[in-house]
């Protein structure tokens, strides 16, 4: 007698139907973010130990922050990458229409690219001198709002 060589999978059209039901704005959970102290520019430590960030939207706030802050190419850890903002060419030039809309279209472009923001609702550039001032609320898929403020 032939026996079937297929093997036998218990509840596989129930798995295969999951496939297509799957919710597309359920991320997969964060990994392990230290916290990082952008003014002295070094993690935080506590009792000798790196402080964990337990809460996405922290872990959310930084990483926009980090990719704001991080030119295409320019350390060697974000080569080859889609990890950047290219805002840095515009810095020491006078805010103009045309550079306005480029530093608009390049931020919200780099904020979109982490997996929990669902929207760049709105966000604000004003020059100080030769630096720019960078303000930005944005919704997550889970509703939370962020608000921040970023000096480039």
């Amino acid at each position: 007698m032939v026996e079937n060589i297929f093997p036998l999978i218990p509840d596989l059209q129930e798995q295969v139907d999951n496939i297509n039901s799957t919710d597309n704005n359920v991320a997969l959970p964060l990994g392990r973010v230290f916290k990082f102290d952008f003014e002295n520019n070094k993690f935080v430590m506590k009792d000798g130990k790196l402080v964990e960030i337990d809460n996405d939207k922290e872990k959310v706030e930084q990483w926009i922050h980090l990719i704001l802050l991080t030119y295409k190419d320019k350390y060697d850890i974000y080569k080859n990458t889609d990890f950047y903002c290219n805002i840095e060419d515009m810095i020491g030039k006078k805010l103009n229409v045309l550079y306005l809309a480029e530093m608009k279209d390049e931020i919200t472009t780099a904020i979109m690219k982490h997996r929990y923001v669902d929207n760049v609702d709105s966000f604000n550039i004003s020059q100080i001198g030769r630096k720019f001032n960078v303000q930005y609320n944005i919704s997550l898929i889970n509703g939370d709002l962020i608000g921040g403020e970023l000096n480039v």
